[in-house]
């Protein structure tokens, strides 16, 4: 078990709400620019409840806070 840092944003899509997503130790949670630009790279691969993905045509809510916060969490070695 590790501490991970998991980010919440806003998509402006109604139907798609907040999502959210574990940060890479590489990026620097406390630089909202560096967070939003790894958001960005990774939107259309982060899968939804649904089981779908982010349609291209849904955007990153930039308006809305993103919410960081420490959890823990399991990752497999190797």
């Amino acid at each position: 078990m590790i501490m991970a840092k998991r980010v919440s944003f806003g998509v402006s899509w109604q139907e798609y709400g907040r999502q959210s997503v574990v940060l890479p130790d590489s990026v620097d949670s406390k630089n909202p620019g560096a967070v939003l630009e790894y958001i960005q790279s990774v939107f259309d691969e982060l899968p939804l409840p649904s089981g779908e993905y982010v349609t291209d045509s849904a955007e990153i809510d930039v308006d809305s806070a993103l919410d960081i916060i420490d959890e823990e969490e399991y990752r497999r070695l190797g």
